[in-house]
């Protein structure tokens, strides 16, 4: 075993001994699904012009500094996309995918609707190139409390999912149309046909 591989030797000078990491290497037990969570924030763009990024942007590992911010917000081109980071990811693990959480945090709840089917379009132009993504999973049945901040913050701010729970009984959000309709394969919505 190669304890100079940087995991394997940071896991050594962590204390974990030569047989405690063969062990794992003698019983792989690798998942036999990977979860994709994808936010319309989820890729990333590093910059090292950080006078050009707000200082809360800023960070580092401890070797460089950098700027850590939303790709969709700088990048021209806008992102790579889901079905590109689906392929990636099946051409490296070879492992069957589901996309386990695709939200899209905001009060227009049409808006949600039209992200959950632009993540439905991108996960089949993902399976057409050869990736097996197998599920797709809406983030949240029942809607968050301030998940915008990761809930960190407690603001008692709260973002519908499937259904909106601050009535009793709860009722559908416009994501249930959706869903019902992918469910059966047919995602057929009018806000589908606007775009985003």
């Amino acid at each position: 075993m190669d304890l100079w591989h940087p995991l394997r030797g940071y896991l050594h000078e962590s204390g974990a001994t030569v047989a405690e990491l063969e062990f794992f290497l003698d019983n792989p037990c690798p998942p036999n699904l990977l979860g994709a969570n994808y936010y319309v924030t989820s890729e990333r763009y590093l910059g090292d012009r950080l006078e050009h990024y707000p200082e809360s942007a800023q960070g580092g590992n401890g070797r460089h500094w950098y700027a850590d911010t939303e790709a969709v917000r700088v990048l021209p081109g806008g992102q790579r996309g889901l079905a590109v980071l689906l392929g990636e990811a099946w051409d490296c693990y070879r492992l069957l995918i589901a996309v386990t959480e695709a939200y899209l945090g905001c009060d227009c709840l049409i808006e949600q609707v039209r992200w959950l089917g632009w993540v439905w379009n991108e996960t089949a132009r993902a399976r057409s190139g050869g990736a097996d993504v197998q599920a797709i999973t809406a983030w949240s049945a029942f809607g968050s409390f301030d998940w915008g901040s990761l809930v960190t913050v407690p603001t008692g701010r709260y973002e519908a999912g499937i259904f909106e729970v601050r009535t009793d009984p709860p009722v559908e959000a416009p994501l249930a149309d959706l869903i019902r309709d992918l469910a059966i394969g047919r995602p057929d919505h009018l806000a589908l046909d606007q775009p985003g």
